[in-house]
């Protein structure tokens, strides 16, 4: 991937840029930029990936917040369902961080 085509370069710091994939890694390429990428790089994403394709990566990703959930909820006009803002989710999630 081309990392150079996001404004913050910093965002893939755990992982070996040149190896990710952007149809096998999409979930996690989509997640991180979401979470961590600024109005430029979300500009960027959706060149690369359709709406559709974002879309469905917030409705299933454990990788981003509940306030990046709600913020692309609300941005999307996504009625679906979204994994990270389930009841059960949240749940097990804050039992997590709680130990």
């Amino acid at each position: 991937m081309d990392i150079n085509r996001f404004k913050s370069k910093n965002l893939f710091w755990d992982v070996n840029v040149e190896s990710l994939d952007t149809s096998k890694d999409k979930n996690f390429i989509i997640s991180r930029i979401l979470e961590l990428g600024d109005i430029p790089d979300t500009k960027e994403l959706f060149k690369i990936y359709t709406k559709d394709e974002i879309v469905d990566t917030i409705t299933v990703t454990k990788l981003i917040s509940a306030k990046t959930a709600n913020f692309f909820k609300k941005i999307l006009n996504i009625s679906d369902p979204i994994l990270c803002l389930s009841p059960s989710f949240r749940k097990t999630h804050n039992e997590l961080w709680k130990r």
